[in-house]
């Protein structure tokens, strides 16, 4: 038996006088003496009882409570707490988990709504835990050591140190940033982070999963550093605030988008290019294709690689590759070995590569082995500002010949190769301030013409201020017999007023992977420069096919009544008759609507 001295009384003087021989205590006070029954357990306390008596009880279970009316239950696991056998009022609690539990290669299914509050404990060796609305507090320190997580989760956040992964270079963490990434996006969670440090992945790192398309999900990493690729292969992740040095191939890789914002990252010491949109077959064959459409790239910086700042490759093997509709805000690409910013077109089942729509504003190439900007294939494509260095072997500092191009402001130390509209500042004689490079009419190679009302019917037309729309009335389309060979459509010019030089633009929508079920509509484009002398007799000019409508001309022929009559054949079905629209501008900038 333990005996207990209980002083009853508030005031307790007690002396001891260490100097003495004889030290002695002094009490002002009751004494009561109670007698406790004996404990093997060695980490207790004695405790007051309800009832006034006193008794030895676990520290652990000291804050033990059920659920109530009005507040969560909460429960101090003990170290050798069974979860086999979890007792029936322990959901909707709060479990304190203290000790590193192995639970034996088991499943383990959790009570609904029970929130682990991890104290420094973990759960190992487990073959699967399966949760039911299960809630996580836990700091960055490994809380999970098994083989999986399933059932439902309700967390606002997965840590990649849950899983095991340390900030220190000789650990590889490869393991926990899949299991982490697994968890997040089986269980739908958006928000995934890395605590700040060094890190080191021996596989790169793809981020993919189940979750939605338009899901946003948010990959932070508080500047945490990356020794290997982060490659993007799903739907609205966004990445923020991280760091990849010295990856072997990559730094990130893009293959998808659709509403992501990448912010804050840096590229840099890495043996090909800091950021890479492409499936990069023969290395790391990241995937089929690259699909980046809607995404907003800020602050971000390609610093000292072994290639191009920026590359984007469009060789794919499944449907094709775009970069379509996105937004590069403050991209800087500085001392890389070739490159800042390029594209290499390429192919796929369904065609070519695509990139178009995109806007470019405040981006810095400075330093680097080769040309600033190289886009080749870029269409319709805005230019805001920026700062663009370095040049090729011919001086150019920027190349973007596609149509529809515009750049606005900036400076280029270089050439810029043929917009459709330059208002930029350049190291080459008489070439600050406007530039009106009017070299194309929808895609179409021309001759550099200046704009005026005096043209002669000999020059191409520019680029036409303003189109209106050709009367359906004075349209008849035929369509070939096998949607494909010998279509047909006549445009009846003889109400048209008297015009020096019309130029044409005749659209017609066909079907793409109609065998597979998906119908798209796919433009054809042709366009015409009709003349008429002041006999009033019609002439064609010229005629000529915009790149890539995957359609031929065959003939294009105009009679003296003013009918114009084209046959062409396409790739794809034709839609119908009258899918489509034709329109017209006079060369001296008349508009008839």
């Amino acid at each position: 038996m333990k005996r207990v001295i209980l002083i009853s009384s508030l005031l307790c003087v007690v002396n001891s006088l260490l100097l003495s021989q004889t030290p002695h205590l002094t009490v002002e006070g009751t004494l009561q003496v109670i007698d406790v029954p004996a404990s093997s357990q060695a980490d207790s306390v004695l405790t007051r009882q309800a009832d006034g008596t006193i008794t030895q009880m676990p520290i652990e279970s000291m804050n033990n409570r059920d659920a109530g009316a009005c507040s969560l239950g909460y429960h101090v696991l003990p170290v050798d707490f069974d979860f086999q056998n979890i007792p029936s009022n322990m959901s909707s609690s709060i479990w304190e988990i203290r000790h590193c539990h192995d639970l034996q290669n088991n499943t383990v299914t959790l009570p609904s709504h029970v929130i682990l509050t991890f104290k420094g404990g973990q759960l190992k060796n487990y073959s699967n835990i399966i949760g039911d609305q299960t809630g996580i507090d836990a700091q960055s320190t490994q809380i999970f050591d098994g083989a999986a997580l399933s059932g439902s989760w309700t967390l606002e956040y997965v840590n990649v140190c849950w899983f095991g992964a340390k900030a220190d270079p000789l650990i590889n963490s490869s393991p926990a940033f899949t299991k982490a990434t697994s968890f997040l996006t089986n269980q739908q969670i958006r928000r995934l982070l890395i605590p700040s440090g060094n890190y080191h992945l021996e596989e790169f790192w793809k981020i993919t999963g189940a979750a939605g398309a338009w899901n946003p999900t948010l990959i932070d990493g508080y500047g945490a550093v990356l020794d290997n690729t982060v490659c993007v292969a799903m739907f609205s992740v966004s990445l923020k605030g991280l760091v990849v040095d010295g990856a072997e191939r990559h730094g990130f890789v893009f293959l998808r988008g659709q509403g992501a914002h990448h912010e804050h990252l840096l590229a840099r010491n890495c043996g090909l290019d800091g950021f890479y949109c492409g499936i990069d077959a023969g290395g790391n064959d990241y995937g089929a294709n690259f699909q980046v459409t809607r995404c907003v790239f800020s602050g971000l910086v390609s610093l000292q690689n072994g290639r191009h700042g920026w590359l984007m490759e469009g060789n794919s093997t499944a449907n094709r590759s775009w970069f379509n509709a996105n937004s590069v805000v403050s991209y800087g690409a500085v001392s890389n070995a070739e490159k800042g910013f390029t594209w290499i077109g390429g192919t796929g089942p369904n065609g070519i590569s695509q990139m178009n729509y995109n806007t470019y504003m405040n981006m810095n190439c400075e330093g680097n082995g080769d040309i600033s900007v190289d886009l080749p294939e870029s269409k319709s494509s805005t230019f805001i500002g920026g700062h663009f260095v370095d040049k090729d072997v011919d001086g150019f500092a920027f190349r973007s010949p596609g149509g529809f191009n515009v750049n606005f402001g900036g400076r280029y130390v270089g050439e810029v190769e043929r917009s459709s509209f330059t208002y930029v500042n350049t190291d080459l004689t008489g070439e600050g301030g406007i530039i009106g490079r009017f070299e194309g009419v929808d895609d179409i190679q021309t001759k550099d013409l200046t704009v005026s009302n005096e043209l002669t019917v000999s020059q191409e037309p520019f680029m036409p201020l303003a189109w209106s729309i050709f009367p359906k009335s004075h349209e008849v389309d035929i369509i070939a017999a096998d949607n494909k060979t010998n279509h047909q459509f006549t445009l009846d010019l003889q109400d048209m007023p008297s015009a020096d030089a019309l130029v044409m633009r005749i659209s017609r929508f066909g079907k793409r992977n109609l065998s597979g079920g998906y119908q798209q509509k796919y433009a054809y484009s042709v366009l015409a420069n009709i003349t008429k002398d002041t006999a009033g007799n019609y002439h064609l000019d010229w005629n000529k096919l915009n790149d890539e409508q995957n359609c031929t001309i065959n003939t294009v022929t105009i009679n003296p009544a003013g009918i114009v009559t084209i046959d062409y054949n396409t790739t794809y079905l034709m839609l119908g008759s009258g899918f489509g629209v034709t329109e017209y501008q006079d060369t001296r900038d008349t508009d008839f609507r």
